[in-house]
């Protein structure tokens, strides 16, 4: 077995035939775009790696910046025990493309990731989906993504691959949207018409979200308080439905109309993008 000790990058390591591992754990660097640390997943690490062992490498760039590994990295410091370390001259810590790409051949990057990575940019639209998400955290992010994209358009129903497309756009911290002010404070209105919406429902998804925006905007006489008045009225069965568009539509249209005359009932009607 052949061992030798280096300091390299300023980092002490032992190198144990072609291993390179080290515990000088103040010297690694945790890049601005690191990802929120999961503890449970680090738990799990630490269980496995107490069984296995340390299975992959962490990988740091020449600066001794952490770029694949953050929770491998987390899990051996728990343990007290020296991190395998791959050295890469190949990669940046400051490039986020390069973070991004190489931690979700890993454990796979959440939409929050990778709205983080849009905030450190200091990028507008990603800064303005992250106060929309604080404020409206229970529709869930993707939702509230979709929503910013769909009052751009003003066809509120997203589905397939134009949704695909957005969330990928979002991903490659490439997403465009309108940002002046009136129209944010509008899609966080409806935002909080959505809400309170969904609480009484017991049925969701970004298509339910989806499908009462688009009512918002291609019904100006829509009224909110006969909604909610309504919703409190029904029985669960109204509650309840399957997430396709007609079932969605049928719906929220049978509660809005509940037991109105015929000369006061609404049918709705949402634009689709595919």
């Amino acid at each position: 077995m052949k061992t030798e000790q280096k300091v390299i990058n300023g980092l002490k390591v032992v190198i144990i035939d072609g291993v390179m591992m080290t515990n000088d754990y103040a010297k690694f660097n945790q890049n601005k775009y690191q990802r929120t640390i999961d503890n449970s997943h680090v738990k799990k690490l630490c269980k496995s790696i107490e069984e296995f062992g340390q299975l992959q490498p962490v990988v740091i760039d020449k600066n001794n910046n952490v770029i694949d590994g953050h929770h491998r990295f987390n899990a051996c410091v728990e343990l007290d025990i020296p991190v395998i370390i791959n050295i890469s001259n190949k990669v940046n810590g400051d490039n986020y493309r390069n973070i991004i790409e190489m931690n979700n051949n890993s454990k796979k990057w959440s939409l929050q990731d990778y709205l983080n990575v849009g905030v450190t940019e200091k990028i507008r639209e990603y800064e303005i989906l992250e106060a929309l998400y604080e404020k409206h955290s229970s529709l869930g992010l993707k939702s509230i993504i979709l929503a910013c994209c769909d009052l751009n358009t003003e066809k509120m129903f997203t589905s397939g691959k134009k949704a695909s497309m957005i969330v990928n756009d979002f991903k490659s911290i490439n997403l465009n949207f309108d940002v002046y002010e009136k129209r944010i404070s509008d899609i966080s209105y409806k935002l909080g018409l959505v809400e309170d919406i969904m609480s009484k429902l017991y049925s969701g998804g970004h298509r339910v979200i989806g499908m009462l925006l688009g009512i918002f905007v291609s019904h100006e006489d829509y009224n909110h308080k006969r909604m909610m008045a309504n919703l409190e009225k029904v029985n669960n069965s109204y509650l309840t439905f399957e997430c396709n568009r007609d079932d969605i539509i049928l719906a929220i249209t049978k509660i809005y109309n509940y037991r109105k005359s015929e000369q006061n009932k609404v049918a709705f009607v949402v634009n689709e993008i595919k």
